[in-house]
């Protein structure tokens, strides 16, 4: 179990959680969960999930994502395990699938293709 906190509400999710962000609803496995305050949405996940959406806004994982994220801000993580699509930057470990970014991407390692409006800075 993990914890996942949206501008500064902390919500309890499961390591096969699905959450969406988007229109300032906190969705968490198709149930709405809450509700957002404030245009500057800043989500941080302690934990692991299966997918994470945030339309708007920057996210921090501290923990794997085991699918894929969708972000309309920057992406921060351990490692992605599927894609990741960013209106900024990513910041990761590893990349499991494709990578796609406004800004830069900084990885270890990329499974899939990478597309950058930045640079791409990452070893095979």
């Amino acid at each position: 179990m993990g914890t996942l906190i949206v501008n500064g509400v902390t919500y309890k999710v499961g390591s096969n959680a699905s959450v969406s962000i988007t229109n300032d609803t906190v969705i968490i496995n198709n149930k709405i969960a809450g509700s957002i305050k404030g245009r500057n949405i800043k989500v941080t996940l302690n934990g692991k999930v299966k997918l994470l959406q945030a339309t708007d806004g920057d996210i921090v994982v501290s923990g794997d994502v085991h699918g894929n994220v969708d972000a309309g801000g920057s992406v921060r993580a351990q490692a992605i395990h599927g894609s990741v699509d960013a209106g900024g930057s990513v910041q990761t470990k590893s990349i499991g699938g494709d990578a796609d970014a406004g800004g830069s991407i900084t990885a270890t390692t990329i499974k899939g293709d990478a597309d950058a409006g930045g640079s791409i800075c990452y070893s095979r």
